[in-house]
């Protein structure tokens, strides 16, 4: 007895056997009201399972359809009452009868309706008993468990790899050709197509190849009931990581018909795999070729046949690289004779209203850079070059030479001068000066205008628009 404060009291006692106690309580040699009480006293570890079922930790053998009775003895467990819950393969609890023969014998009944494993659950006065739950499986399920599944495939696969298992019923008793069912679906309601292959009498293997990362469910079936176990969750992934692979996608964002493009793969930190490739032009493939560095870097070289839009494809371990396919253009190779130059700032002219711009028409002319270098009377000139309009290539140049002279522009298309080109330009203080030379040199009126085949109205607008 333990006081624990002014008006309270706590009593414990450990009772030495089942039954009834008489539990009296007095207050100052006094009982109290409702004194005595009256404990039951169980012991659920003796409670017994009689008739056939002699072993509780071994399955109980079910018919389907057929009455099974289950009978439990407490004459020594204390006068209680049994209850159970007896728990269908799909987890709903099915209907049974109780009765009881004597006293302390407890008759339970029941059918089990669909194949497969049962749980029955057993408490005496609401206290599970020690060997409950008690399996109990239908004749055809025990068929189920004696089919062996097995393979590293029935757990985990690498992505884009075959992975098998097998399924063994070689120790089942056949009294005719089994049903035998497999199939799987990904997390995204994808069909996992497996291939099953006889190997002897009895014994399957089954083969698949994961296209997607994720999760699998994998149902196995014999005679339309599931196996032991079945479904099977199957965990695809990758043992290695094409995300972690090193690529400079700028060698790649313009290429030149003829000329061969280059870059370096760096596939140290993604793991062991195998590159692969593929290019394609508009009609045409692209040439590709790995060059293996021996130190987890490949060099990729790509050599287009067509110009136009090509899309260029990466993989490693059939798993394409991040942002594959990469997309560039492949122009025609440069011509500089396809460049053509005009306006006032190539024509001869007096230095007090001179318009210095010009244009550089590259359209044609393929892929290229333009350089224009101008030198007058005292050395090189800056030139302001920005382009017309980003829908065309024309190329609007200014220069602003300070007083009268010659003045000679160069404009090359990728190192190769132009057609015309270097352009010697005359400069005059008076208009005099112009009228006497172009008089003394008639061909210098038109000399370049008449070859770069533009208007004195294209001048006029140049000039204005400046």
């Amino acid at each position: 007895m333990t006081k624990l404060d002014e008006n309270l009291f706590e009593i414990k006692y450990v009772p030495n056997d089942v039954g009834t106690y008489k539990i009296i309580i007095k207050f100052n040699e006094e009982e109290i009201p409702s004194s005595p009480y009256y404990a039951r006293v169980i012991n659920p570890k003796k409670v017994k399972i009689l008739d056939d079922f002699l072993n509780p930790f071994e399955p109980l053998n079910l018919g389907l359809n057929e009455e099974k009775c289950l009978c439990f003895d407490t004459s020594e467990s204390g006068n209680g009452d049994i209850k159970v819950d007896i728990i269908s393969p799909d987890n709903q609890i099915i209907p049974h009868r109780k009765f009881y023969p004597s006293t302390d014998l407890h008759k339970i009944s029941f059918y089990p309706p669909y194949e497969g494993e049962y749980k029955i659950k057993v408490f005496l006065n609401k206290k599970e008993l020690h060997f409950s739950p008690i399996s109990a499986i239908t004749r055809n399920f025990l068929d189920l468990i004696n089919i062996k599944v097995y393979g590293d495939g029935l757990i985990s696969s690498d992505l884009n790899k075959i992975s098998n298992f097998f399924i063994d019923f070689s120790k089942v008793d056949l009294k005719e050709t089994p049903e035998l069912l497999v199939s799987a679906i990904s997390e995204n309601s994808k069909e996992l197509k497996i291939n099953v292959e006889k190997l002897e009498e009895n014994i399957f293997k089954c083969s698949y190849k994961a296209e997607f990362i994720g999760q699998y469910l994998l149902r196995i079936k014999f005679n339309q009931l599931n196996v032991k176990f079945s479904p099977y969750i199957i965990r695809v992934g990758l043992t290695t990581d094409p995300t972690k692979i090193i690529i400079n996608q700028d060698d790649f964002k313009n290429g030149i018909l003829g000329e061969e493009l280059s870059t370096l793969i760096d596939t140290k930190q993604a793991g062991p795999g195998e590159l692969s490739v593929n290019c394609i032009g508009t009609r045409q493939s692209a040439k590709c070729e790995f060059i293996d560095k021996q130190d987890g870097c490949f060099e990729l070289k790509v050599k287009p046949v067509e110009t136009g839009k090509h899309l260029l494809y990466i993989r490693y371990n059939d798993i394409s690289l991040l942002n594959s396919p990469f997309t560039f253009r492949v122009s025609a190779p440069p011509d500089a004779s396809k460049v053509k130059v005009f306006g006032p700032g190539v024509t001869h002219g007096v230095i007090v209203d001179f318009n210095s711009s010009f244009v550089c028409d590259t359209k044609g002319a393929g892929a290229g850079q333009l350089t224009v270098r101008i030198r007058g009377p005292k050395g090189a000139f800056r030139v302001e070059m920005k382009r017309k309009d980003d829908k065309d290539r024309k190329i609007e140049c200014i220069y602003d030479p300070l007083e009268s002279g010659e003045y000679q522009i160069n404009v090359q298309w990728s190192g190769k001068h132009v057609p015309y080109s270097p352009f010697n330009v005359q400069i005059f203080n008076t208009k005099e000066e112009l009228d006497s030379f172009l008089n003394q040199y008639p061909d210098e009126k038109s000399k370049y205008l008449t070859n770069s085949n533009i208007s004195s109205k294209n001048l006029e607008f140049l000039g204005d628009h400046l």
